[in-house]
């Protein structure tokens, strides 16, 4: 006997001389619902990388403070903002490019893994100039 989709009434049962099947509960749907059709997923991952970014703001402020200050305050604050700084932008513009996606995995992994990628970078670089370009120059 076919089942009715779910959510629909059973057809009526056949007449008396019919051979009757035994009832059946309906099937509860499979998996995770399914996100409303045209409602993003959440966007946490954007919201995290422009705290970050603002976050990072800040500490470029306090960078050219310490520079003014002297010369290995500013190398060392540099140092300090890349990793922050990299992560904001990198991970601000990605959010911005996989906001539309409607898999919540790539709208909210996405920006945070390609951030702590773009931090690990550019503090790397950062650091590579000031402690061996910089001092030759």
């Amino acid at each position: 006997m076919n089942q009715p989709p779910y959510g629909q009434a059973p057809a009526p049962n056949p007449p008396w001389g019919a051979p009757q099947s035994p009832p059946q509960a309906p099937v509860p749907p499979q998996g995770p619902p399914p996100t409303q059709p045209g409602k993003p997923p959440a966007w946490w991952g954007g919201y995290a990388s422009i705290a970050i970014l603002a976050l990072s703001f800040l500490l470029v402020i306090g960078t050219i403070v310490a520079a003014v200050q002297s010369e290995q305050m500013g190398m060392t604050m540099t140092m300090i903002t890349a990793g922050p700084l990299f992560f904001g932008l990198v991970g601000t513009i990605v959010a911005i490019v996989t906001k539309k996606n409607p898999k919540p995995s790539v709208a909210i992994g996405a920006p945070l893994g390609c951030g702590c990628l773009a931090a690990i970078v550019g503090a790397l670089l950062v650091a590579v100039f000031f402690l061996a370009i910089f001092p030759s120059l």
